[in-house]
């Protein structure tokens, strides 16, 4: 190779990264001018039906908080063995886990229950948890033993593999053995993601408040903040099949509306507020961009529902404040 074309090569390569980066920031530009429209457009319908929907609000049908967590401990006697963990969540078919990606593939359920054994009633420290996630699935997401991969705030923790066994016709159990001091390390995290597979999942506060309980730590309160009438933060809403966690750092978890339970983000502009909440997968797993109008203790919300080609349905619901 000449000198010219070694000196030419690094060249184009480059290029082709200016060229790249400036596509993105073309296609970004064009994707929130877009999206800003949306909202326009959302906000406008919304206003001006806002009264109407409210007026067709039944409280009876608000979708109920999931009943208090219990840690549970049984022991067998003819085993002589003590299991501490949760009983089954069939009460609570809604996800546990928020989804944050899975590539073009479609999940229904995902469910975790960490515990562990010890041998005959007195207590004892473990030396590991069993992490268990039951994932429900119209199609093969994961193989046989996955790796599991943690990150509890900022901190990273490779542990090994899963095991897999048979449950149902679309429902598997994925089980990972945890060392007890990582497990204490991740149960005192305030934000805890994890990776099984190609499944990324980040824990719903019911699932750090479960494994809080489990490691004896006391839960965590959230810090006292004076706020202004009418703002949203630390808030939360109910309407039917929908359940809105409105965060102070402007994050946002929806749980109903046929869409699992999802993680998003929120701004609030004095009676209005933008919510929006990132595709997670094709059909219902689109990206959903909705606009809200704050009345009274109530909140008009229309959202639209874009599938991977941009085309979207838009529908309307009403949210009470949970007191």
């Amino acid at each position: 190779m000449s000198l010219d074309q070694k000196i030419m090569k690094p060249s184009v390569v480059r290029l082709a990264s200016i060229f790249l980066a400036f596509g993105y920031l073309i296609s970004l530009h064009a994707q929130n001018d877009k999206d800003a429209k949306t909202y326009e457009k959302l906000e406008s319908e919304i206003r001006k039906d806002a009264e109407k929907v409210i007026s067709q609000f039944n409280p009876t049908q608000v979708m109920s908080e999931p009943a208090p967590l219990a840690l549970r401990v049984r022991y067998d006697k003819f085993k002589d063995i003590t299991t501490v963990g949760f009983d089954s969540q069939k009460d609570d078919e809604r996800k546990s886990l928020h989804v944050l990606r899975i590539g073009d593939r479609h999940i229904e359920l995902v469910n975790f229950s960490p515990g562990y054994s010890y041998p005959g009633q007195q207590p004892i420290k473990p030396d590991s948890v069993s992490f268990v996630f039951s994932v429900t699935s119209s199609s093969s997401l994961l193989d046989t033993s996955p790796s599991f991969i943690v990150i509890a705030d900022n901190k990273r923790y490779r542990l090994g593999n899963m095991s897999r066994s048979f449950v149902s016709d679309k429902t598997y159990l994925y089980v990972v053995s945890v060392p007890y001091e990582v497990f204490l390390e991740i149960s005192k995290a305030e934000v805890v993601e994890t990776q099984i597979g190609a499944i990324e999942l980040r824990f719903h506060e019911r699932d750090l408040h479960r494994l809080r309980l489990l490691a004896g730590i006391p839960t965590k309160l959230s810090k006292e903040t004076i706020l202004s009438p009418g703002r949203l933060e630390n808030m939360k809403y109910a309407g039917k099949n929908i359940l809105a966690d409105f965060k102070l750092d402007n994050r946002i978890d929806v749980d109903g509306l046929l869409l699992g339970n999802r993680s998003g983000i929120w701004n609030q502009e004095s009676d209005r507020v933008r919510i929006e909440l990132p595709a997670i997968g094709p059909g219902w797993g689109g990206r959903i961009l909705a606009v809200g109008i704050i009345k009274g203790d109530k909140i008009a919300l229309r959202y639209m529902l874009r599938d991977l080609l941009g085309f979207g349905v838009s529908k309307n619901v009403v949210m009470q404040l949970n007191p």
